[in-house]
């Protein structure tokens, strides 16, 4: 259905420029926009690329084993019945750890991991969905990707969204949260 949707505003889009004789206009956009479109994705394939290699020095220095034991309280309340020797908590522990610097690219592949993880050793639990329902959720300490997006189009407060991404992140993992737990409640 979305096929017919974008093919019919491409198509009427199309029409309405040689119509009103503004088909050079829609040209010079459409290479305006795919010039952009490169240099964004450029962008942020450098901002990704620095933060995966931050991520993968964590991983392999004791750093990340401090960060680990700072978080680690709160979440062996929302996993209890996790092994917190696994390797499923470990990853889970990485990936909240780089959601919480804001590297949602980078907590994507942690996420799977552990989730990988979680389904070999927890067979029946649902602890892979709150997993998912925190990394939807994405409680960003530092949102590095929203700030380096802000900044390179010329935001002339790129941090002036903290705030905002700050109460808007815990108020979605306190519902997702409430959710769950209903829900679960109610199936068993």
């Amino acid at each position: 259905m979305m096929n017919y949707i974008w093919g019919f505003m491409i198509i009427g889009s199309l029409a309405f420029a040689i119509l009103t004789n503004k088909l050079d206009l829609v040209t010079n956009s459409m290479f305006d926009s795919t010039k952009q479109a490169i240099e964004l994705t450029i962008l942020m394939l450098g901002i990704i690329s620095l933060w995966n290699g931050i991520m993968a020095i964590l991983e392999k220095t004791s750093i990340m084993g401090f960060l680990t034991k700072i978080i680690s309280p709160f979440l062996s309340i929302i996993f209890k019945g996790v092994d917190k020797a696994s390797k499923a908590y470990k990853y889970i522990c990485l990936n909240f750890t780089a959601n919480l610097l804001g590297l949602g690219n980078a907590a994507t592949p942690l996420g799977l991991t552990a989730v990988t993880e979680l389904e070999k050793t927890e067979k029946q639990s649902n602890s892979a969905l709150k997993l998912i329902l925190i990394n939807t959720a994405a409680l960003q300490l530092i949102p590095s990707t929203i700030i380096g997006l802000r900044s390179s189009l010329g935001s002339t407060n790129p941090n002036g969204i903290i705030f905002h991404i700050w109460l808007c992140s815990i108020i979605s993992i306190c519902t997702a949260l409430a959710v769950y737990y209903f829900l679960t409640r109610k199936v068993s």
